[in-house]
C-alpha cells in the first residue's frame, strides 16, 4: 500500500549541522549525483535573469515541467530561489517501494533530479526547504518505518544531501516548515503525537562562529 503524506500529521525536527556547523536544540511549543553548479556570474545578474526568462515568457507566470521518477504519484511541496539559474524543489515520489524522497534543482534551463536521504521503510517525504546560500540548505520531512513517522532533517553541502540528527518526541513526529536567516541560525516547525491528539513542535538550529 502506497504511504502518503497527511498535510496535518506531523512531528518535530532539528538539523544537526549545516554544512558542518553546530546542533540543533528541540524547543516544544506548549505542555549521489554530480554537484549542479551555480550560474557563471561573468554576464551579471542581468544577463543571467535575461537569458532564463524568454521574451515571450516575461511578465507571466509559465508551466515548466520538473521530472517525476515515481511510477505513481510525484509531488513537489516547497521552492527556495537563491537567483534565476539556481532553484530547488522538494517533495516525495512514489512508487513500489513507497514514498521517497524528491529533491530537484533548477539551472535555469530544466530542472534535474538531485539523490537525497530516505532512512525510513514504510514512506520517505519532504516538506519544506529554506536556502541561505548554494552551500546552507536545509530541507525536512519525515520518515516513515514499523508503524511510526520521525522527523527528517538533511542539509546540502554544495554537493551532495545529507541526513543529520533531529529529535522526535512523542508517538510520532514531522516538520512541516523551515525558515533559515543564516548558515547559523534556522527554525523549523512541526507537531507530534500526543494522548488526546497532536501537540506543535519547533527546533531551533544555531552555531557559534569558529574562532
Amino acid at each position: 500500500m502506497m504511504c502518503r503524506r497527511r498535510p496535518a500529521r506531523r512531528s518535530p525536527l532539528v538539523p544537526a549541522a549545516l554544512a558542518g556547523l553546530g546542533v540543533l536544540a528541540a524547543t516544544p511549543a506548549t505542555p549521489t549525483a554530480p554537484a549542479p553548479s551555480a550560474p557563471a556570474a561573468s554576464g551579471g545578474a542581468s544577463q543571467a535573469a535575461a537569458a532564463s526568462c524568454p521574451a515571450a515568457a516575461s511578465g507571466k507566470w509559465t508551466a515548466v515541467e520538473p521530472a517525476s521518477p515515481g511510477s505513481s504519484n510525484n509531488d513537489l511541496t516547497s521552492v527556495a530561489v537563491l537567483s534565476p539559474g539556481n532553484a530547488w524543489a522538494v517533495g516525495s515520489d512514489a512508487g513500489t517501494s513507497g514514498g521517497q524522497t524528491l529533491a530537484e534543482h533548477w539551472n535555469g534551463t530544466a530542472w534535474s533530479v538531485v539523490p537525497s536521504p530516505g532512512p525510513g521503510d514504510g514512506g520517505n517525504f519532504l516538506t519544506a526547504i529554506s536556502a541561505v546560500s548554494p552551500s546552507a540548505i536545509w530541507a525536512v520531512g519525515e520518515h516513515e518505518g514499523a508503524g511510526q513517522s520521525k522527523t527528517l532533517i538533511t542539509t546540502w553541502n554544495g554537493k551532495t544531501w545529507k541526513q543529520v540528527a533531529s529529535p522526535s518526541p512523542g508517538a510520532g513526529g514531522n516538520l512541516v516548515a523551515i525558515a533559515a536567516s543564516s548558515p547559523a541560525t534556522a527554525w523549523a516547525v512541526g507537531q507530534f503525537g500526543a494522548v488526546g491528539g497532536d501537540d506543535a513542535f519547533a527546533v531551533r538550529y544555531c552555531a557559534r562562529a569558529s574562532r
